[in-house]
């Protein structure tokens, strides 16, 4: 039976480029005590820390881009519930930056914790477009495909989720706002937490000063 080597060769040279162009996982941001993250502080049986990632090679580390570059910032949270009874519930709405005014001027929110958006815009950042060309061309576009899949993947993998954080229980994730670009660098903001308790309906608002420095 007659082979048609060409055809065989090219199918080779493609399965090898799929193989060698898949995307290495972003790495999972270390797990440590709530106290090691940076600033935190605790009300009412609550313990929240935050830390803004303000540093474009850490976010190029955890995120696969400098997220500051497209002006956008992600804010890793963590929370510990130690009330014996007493559950909460982080609402996305109840995630924001407000701008760092002074107190009595009252404050303006900047930037709302929105993933899909901002999944979408660095998903642009990292995508491509590719007019034309052949095989030489191949592993480019292969790649390029892999590191936006796995960017978008992480995002979602990472992002905070809602959801009740019960008794002696701890919460983790980030959230992710985009930063308005009119907005003169460097800039100040005010990271603002609410923790709802669904059966007091009451809600403990933290906040959190944020120093960006340029991106």
């Amino acid at each position: 039976m007659r082979r048609n080597w060409p055809a065989i060769m090219l199918l080779g040279i493609l399965v090898g480029f799929l193989a060698g162009c898949t995307a290495p996982r972003l790495p999972d941001y270390p797990i440590k005590a709530i106290n090691d993250y940076g600033e935190y502080k605790f009300n009412g049986g609550l313990t929240v820390s935050v830390h803004p990632m303000t540093d474009p090679q850490e976010t190029k580390q955890y995120f696969g881009t400098n997220l500051l570059h497209s002006d956008v910032l992600a804010v890793l949270i963590v929370v510990e519930n130690h009330n014996p009874s007493a559950s909460y519930i982080v609402l996305r709405d109840h995630i924001c930056l407000v701008d760092a005014g002074k107190e009595g001027q009252g404050r303006t929110r900047v930037g709302n914790n929105d993933a899909a958006i901002v999944a979408r815009l660095v998903a642009m950042a990292a995508g491509f477009a590719v007019p034309g060309g052949g095989i030489a061309l191949m592993p480019v576009v292969f790649s390029l495909e892999s590191d936006a899949a796995e960017i978008r993947r992480n995002f979602a993998a990472k992002e905070w989720h809602q959801e009740t954080i019960s008794p002696n229980e701890c919460k983790r994730g980030f959230a992710y706002f985009q930063l308005p670009k009119d907005h003169p660098w460097p800039m100040d903001v005010i990271l603002r937490i609410g923790l709802s308790d669904p059966i007091a309906g009451t809600t403990s608002t933290f906040d959190y000063p944020i120093h960006i420095g340029k991106n």
